[in-house]
């Protein structure tokens, strides 16, 4: 009788095993599902935060992916971006990104004078020097 109970205690322990590889794979074809729908990126792309970026100043920058994406809080793949403008480094999620040469000439380098200007807070007569040279200037 010991080799009945073997025998059963063998097949429950395959049964539990395919049980596991079964919402295994489930939970593969689940993070595949939801990133399909992502642009994958790798290191050194350049890339386009897209126009319908939440924040006015990074819409249209131009950047350079700096590592691979990793998921946040949100279950959005995020990419860190070196750009040319303060803070020089950032995180966009994926859903965000373009590569450059699928975006086409709609792209900026860095924000000019009058994208400067829309950015809130922007004075520009004010950023022509330090709080003490422009308390202290000497105009004619």
């Amino acid at each position: 009788m010991s080799t009945s109970a073997d025998e059963e205690l063998m097949q429950s322990e395959k049964e539990a095993e395919n049980g596991d590889e079964a919402a295994a794979s489930a939970g593969q074809s689940e993070i595949a599902e939801t990133s399909a729908g992502e642009p994958v990126f790798q290191p050194g792309d350049v890339v386009v935060i897209s126009e319908d970026f939440h924040s006015a100043y990074f819409r249209g920058l131009v950047g350079v992916v700096d590592g691979p994406g990793f998921h946040g809080a949100t279950a959005d793949t995020l990419y860190r971006l070196k750009i040319d403008v303060p803070p020089h480094k950032t995180i966009i999620p994926a859903k965000y990104l373009r590569l450059q040469s699928e975006a086409g000439p709609a792209a900026r380098e860095a924000p000019g004078p009058a994208s400067a200007q829309e950015a809130p807070g922007y004075a520009p007569s004010r950023t022509q020097g330090s709080f003490w040279s422009r308390l202290f200037s000497r105009r004619k």
